[in-house]
Order: structure tokens, then C-alpha cells, then sequence
């Protein structure tokens, strides 16, 4: 959440940056082993990507990257290859439902999942991501 209350700091409010730099609510943060709460969720989440990222060699930072047109303004779709291998990250910044528009040949593994698919036509829900990789 945004905090304006840098706005009233002489020494801070001429700086923009600060509406990010609130102070943390450290007892909130106590939630975060809990997955039933949204702090848990979000920081088991986020410890699933982390691991995800250390095991699949195409985030290494030699990889090549690159954006996909996917033909739809409201997803962003990236692509990383890395010695034969290829990532698609696919993020939906709409709340709507969105298809990403792609004729990928070969299977892809869901790396949040485990499932298998083709990557023919990818329906994402409002702010939903995917990461596949091969």
C-alpha cells in the first residue's frame, strides 16, 4: 500500500520514492509461515519462486531474453533460452480473462504445477501468471 505520509517529513517530501518505504507492520510479519493467511501465502509463494529460479538453468544470466507477441496489449510474455532450453513467463495485467496467443510446438512443463501441456492458446485468469519451461 502506498504511504503518504512522507509528505509531512521536511527531509523526505520532495521525493517520491518514499510512498513505497512505509513502515513495515513487523507483527503482520510474524504471519508468514502461516499459509492460511495472505502474509504466508504470499512469502511461500514467493520462496516457490525463488527455488524454481535456482533450479531451472534458463534464468541464468547468460541467457537470452526476449518479449513474445502473444496479440493481446494486457499480457506480457517472456521468453528465455539458455543451451537448447526455453522459459515463458506469461503475465496477465488485466482482471479480465485473457488467451495468449501462441502455437508453440512440443511440451511444455507447468514449473508451478508440474503439468504438462502444449502451448497452444494459453487462457490466464484476471492477474494470473504462468511459467513453463521445456
Amino acid at each position: 500500500m502506498n504511504d503518504y505520509s512522507y509528505k509531512n517529513d521536511p527531509e523526505k517530501c520532495a521525493d517520491s520514492r518514499y510512498i513505497h518505504r512505509g513502515k513495515l507492520p513487523w507483527e503482520l510479519a510474524e504471519d508468514k509461515e502461516d499459509v492460511t493467511t495472505v502474509q504466508g501465502n504470499i512469502f511461500q509463494t514467493l520462496d516457490r519462486l525463488e527455488k524454481i529460479r535456482r533450479q531451472e538453468i534458463t534464468f541464468d544470466k547468460d541467457a537470452d531474453v526476449y518479449t513474445y507477441d502473444v496479440h493481446d496489449d494486457s499480457i506480457l510474455c517472456v521468453l528465455r533460452e539458455y543451451k537448447g532450453r526455453r522459459f515463458f513467463g506469461i503475465f496477465n495485467f488485466s482482471n479480465q480473462e485473457k488467451t495468449a496467443w501462441m502455437q508453440e510446438k512440443g511440451m511444455y512443463r507447468n514449473l508451478l504445477t508440474g503439468e504438462k501441456t502444449e502451448l497452444k492458446d494459453i487462457r490466464l485468469s484476471g492477474y494470473e501468471f504462468l511459467w513453463y519451461g521445456n
